[in-house]
């Protein structure tokens, strides 16, 4: 018997029934429960209105939803919180994908599975005439996966349906939102020298968006990430440094006003100069620049974050960018009770910090470094170090606390830096103890202590900042996403094409676009 199906948004038409002896013959079985499930009549076969969703060019997202136009015609949407995904989508109003329970693991590698026969089937499962007696229109059947689009009935909402439908249903697998799919756009800003003519890396800001004719696609994606968003000024990346210069103007705005001097709470603090230190802050302010330089201004460079603040932390006292421990402790400590990690009685600023970017990388482990970075301040913020710059895969730390505390991830980002031509920098240190991601790191534009905003720098530190970056775009985006899932979501979707270079060779890149949803 031929089975002919035709789907349309207004209705499921079969234009013949599925006999029993046809469906017996299909090889591929489906691990459906009946015996749960209401035996109910099918309900009466009336059309429902036509579903308006042609030529989507739009997405909002409301209290209580939003018309979309889209080649003349209206799409209701509304915004969800997907607790899986720990963000807030647009989804089609009245409406939901519900899959059944059925056994893929006979398809093979090579299914060629009649999709008319499995179309047919999964319309006249029980449960499915049962959905369809409670007001559920089932308007387009996607057999292959068994799953169908449904309107929900009327008054329903997706939340009410998710929740519960697979306990009513026990072979009811998933309930999931007609959800808005971006399209892979993106987004430039204007400052000179970001949309300087590419032709060698210190021409140009490379790292974001590389279009030299040799290599095109070593870079962060960032463009087609700073579509997806660009950041928010409610979150904050702390730059442990030698502090930062205030008043540059493609820096100044982006800068907390508070800021950490010699262990303490400072007005317009993290400024060596100002703080009358003879230390030189423009290791920091490089560092500052790459995360947030004032961005879409006209002038400079730009920032990874559009939007978001940079908060100074000099732990730096020596004119040689060196430190003491003891002081990195304390302003880790006070970093702990900024973030709310620490209860005291000190005043503190309260700030959303959700980075700590850090350039140092020791060849020491520290005890009660380990323990403050593993077990309190990544619980708040994403952690991201430099690998180092000595050329070398020995353990570094912060970078690899974890190969010394034994635990797996260490919530620290180790990051090495490459080269336009997706090689390792030189001096960059790498492998599996100090290298988790790669990210840009020769020849990097940025802000210098003077204001200029044509200095090429080169190292690991000029790496990490990418990273950090990335952490505060993804936070701003997903507010409710916590710092160790971010983290996660760095290193889960590292940028594996085209693959890097040379030997050694690093790590897969950060990218901007995947982390921030774009897959």
């Amino acid at each position: 018997m031929r089975i002919c199906l035709k789907t349309s948004r207004g209705g499921v038409l079969l234009s013949a029934l599925v006999m029993l002896a046809v469906l017996s013959l299909f090889s591929c079985g489906h691990a459906s429960d009946h015996s749960s499930a209401p035996q109910l009549a099918a309900a009466p076969a009336t059309a429902p209105p036509p579903h308006k969703a042609n030529a989507l060019t739009g997405a909002g997202a409301g209290g209580g939803g939003n018309n979309l136009l889209g080649g003349g015609e209206e799409l209701q949407v509304e915004p969800w919180y997907d607790a899986d995904a720990g963000e807030t989508i647009n989804i089609v109003s009245g409406e939901a994908i519900i899959n059944l329970a059925f056994d893929f693991s006979g398809l093979g590698d090579d299914p060629q599975v009649n999709i008319d026969i499995l179309d047919a089937q999964f319309a006249q499962e029980p449960t499915i005439q049962a959905l369809q007696a409670q007001g559920y229109q089932l308007l387009e059947v996607f057999g292959e996966v068994y799953g169908g689009l449904f309107r929900l009935p009327a008054g329903a909402s997706f939340q009410g349906a998710f929740q519960a439908l697979p306990a009513q249903y026990p072979n009811i697998v998933a309930v999931g939102p007609n959800d808005l799919v971006p399209l892979a756009q993106s987004r430039h800003p204007n400052d000179p020298w970001y949309n300087h003519a590419q032709t060698t890396e210190w021409e140009c800001q490379w790292g974001f968006n590389n279009t030299m004719d040799i290599n095109p696609n070593y870079d962060v994606d960032a463009p087609e990430g700073w579509y997806l968003g660009i950041g928010s000024d409610n979150y904050v990346v702390a730059v442990i440094d030698t502090g930062v210069q205030r008043g540059l103007l493609d820096l100044n705005s982006r800068l907390t006003t508070w800021g950490l001097s010699n262990d303490t709470w400072t007005p317009n603090g993290g400024n060596p100069r100002l703080d009358q230190s003879n230390v030189d802050p423009d290791h920091g302010t490089n560092v500052a620049g790459i995360i947030g330089a004032a961005t879409d201004n006209a002038y400079g460079v730009a920032g990874g974050c559009w939007n978001g603040k940079i908060l100074p932390c000099q732990v730096a006292r020596y004119s040689d960018g060196t430190f003491i421990r003891t002081s990195l402790l304390k302003t880790y400590r006070l970093l702990g009770e900024a973030m709310g990690v620490y209860q005291s009685t000190r005043w503190h600023p309260e700030l959303n910090i959700i980075a700590i970017n850090m350039s140092y990388a020791s060849s020491h482990y520290d005890y009660s470094e380990g323990n403050s970075l593993y077990y309190y301040l990544s619980t708040k913020a994403v952690c991201v170090a430099g690998a180092g710059n000595d050329s070398t895969s020995a353990a570094r730390y912060p970078a690899a606390i974890g190969s010394k505390m034994g635990v797996y991830p260490d919530y620290v980002i180790g990051v090495t830096g490459y080269r336009s031509d997706g090689t390792l920098i030189p001096d960059g240190n790498y492998g599996p103890l100090n290298a988790d991601i790669s990210a840009p790191g020769r020849n990097i534009l940025t802000v210098d202590m003077y204001g200029q905003d044509k200095r090429p720098r080169s190292g690991t530190s000029m790496a990490a900042p990418f990273v950090s970056a990335l952490a505060l775009l993804r936070k701003s985006k997903s507010p409710f996403m916590n710092a160790r899932f971010i983290h996660n979501k760095i290193l889960q979707y590292r940028k594996t094409s085209p693959p890097m270079q040379g030997n050694p060779t690093p790590p897969p890149s950060v990218s901007y676009y995947l982390v921030m949803g774009g897959y």
